[in-house]
């Protein structure tokens, strides 16, 4: 039996467990389909977090590597038939790293049906994913308020999506990902017009500071909501 699958079980089949938090590499979505047994026969979970905490160079390696591999369907049928079943659990946060854009808007819909989830966190959605399609999932549902995108990596496609989409409260900017000082820049300038953003991190190699720290300074000035701020600085490969 698998290792994963074991602890599972084990936990599925406690009956005093209030709150559970795991964080550990789960790369895909088959795997991290087994989880989803959590929900689906534990009845005194209140708060369930999966999560894959990866510090910035880590999420510079990992982004836009998907790891999808088998039938679409049966990755994400045990979250679909777990998630409106479940009358207990209040809390969700899940990393849908591995999950395709099909599996994600499906997701959400999973979502819901449930009836009793008040917060839903959900980070790392695909890298070339419709944000605006997401977000208009989320709108629709009943969730609506409920669901906050947490920590999504910007990329060059989804930035001029970014004022649509409220839902999105947790940005990460990472230069690798923008690798051009002016493409940096427009970013911090979009940013500033996004009126919903809450947390922002920012990892950019240390060559491009000097030609980004006054939009930078600019964007972070006009963020009226901004509640969380991190700013790192790395020196490797060269910078245009």
């Amino acid at each position: 039996m698998h290792a994963l699958e074991s602890l599972v079980k084990a936990i599925a089949q406690t009956t005093t467990l209030e709150q559970l938090a795991i964080d550990i590499d789960i790369y895909d979505a088959e795997d991290k389909a087994l989880l989803s047994e959590v929900i689906a026969r534990n009845r005194t979970l209140r708060t369930l977090s999966v999560t894959w905490t990866r510090n910035c160079l880590m999420s510079t390696i990992f982004y836009g590597f998907d790891h999808l591999s088998g039938d679409a369907a049966t990755r994400i049928e045990p979250w679909l038939l777990a998630l409106p079943e479940n009358a207990t659990l209040l809390a969700l946060t899940v990393d849908l790293f591995g999950f395709s854009e099909e599996e994600c808007c499906a997701f959400f819909l999973g979502l819901a049906l449930n009836k009793a989830l008040q917060n839903v966190d959900i980070s790392h959605l695909p890298v070339c994913a419709d944000l605006r399609e997401i977000c208009q999932i989320i709108r629709d549902s009943r969730l609506v308020k409920a669901i906050h995108i947490e920590d999504h990596h910007l990329s060059i496609g989804s930035l001029s999506m970014l004022p649509e989409c409220p839902e999105a409260t947790s940005l990460t900017v990472i230069s690798f990902h923008l690798n051009n000082s002016e493409i940096l820049r427009v970013t911090f300038e979009i940013l500033a017009s996004c009126n919903h953003l809450s947390s922002l991190r920012v990892c950019v190699q240390y060559c491009f500071l000097d030609k980004i720290q006054s939009v930078m300074a600019a964007s972070i000035m006009e963020a009226s909501t901004l509640k969380e701020l991190e700013v790192r600085s790395v020196r490797l490969r060269r910078c245009t």
